[in-house]
């Protein structure tokens, strides 16, 4: 990624010389920019002083931080139920009986407790 060529302090001294009445051509004329520029310079630090430019700077690090973080998840549980769906799919043997082996191990544990009635 390409350094900025402006540090926060510059861009926001040139907002601030443009609020105190510089013409925007002069301002940019100084600092070598176009005036598409300096109207995004204005978008985005207008009114904001220096020490909430860096904290500005730091939660939008942190807001690129948590979209990664959630793309990464999102992208794992859509594996994770891609990976479940084939291991049904494979795994689609006919049950026991129209309840699966639900009513199977009931009876064994039944039987283990001694609750059934012996056959005969």
């Amino acid at each position: 990624m390409r350094k900025p060529q402006f540090t926060k302090d510059q861009v926001i001294g040139a907002v601030r010389a443009h609020d105190a009445g510089a013409t925007v051509a002069e301002i940019c004329r100084r600092h070598g920019i176009s005036e598409q520029t300096f109207a995004r310079w204005r978008a985005r630090f207008g009114g904001v002083e220096p020490s909430c430019a860096t904290r500005l700077e730091r939660l939008e690090d942190d807001q690129r931080w948590l979209k990664k973080q959630l793309s990464d998840t999102m992208l794992t549980v859509a594996a994770l139920k891609a990976e479940l769906s084939r291991g049904q799919a494979s795994a689609s043997a006919p049950a026991a009986g129209p309840h699966g082996d639900r009513g199977r191990v009931s009876r064994r544990r039944s039987a283990a407790k001694g609750q059934c009635p012996a056959p005969g």
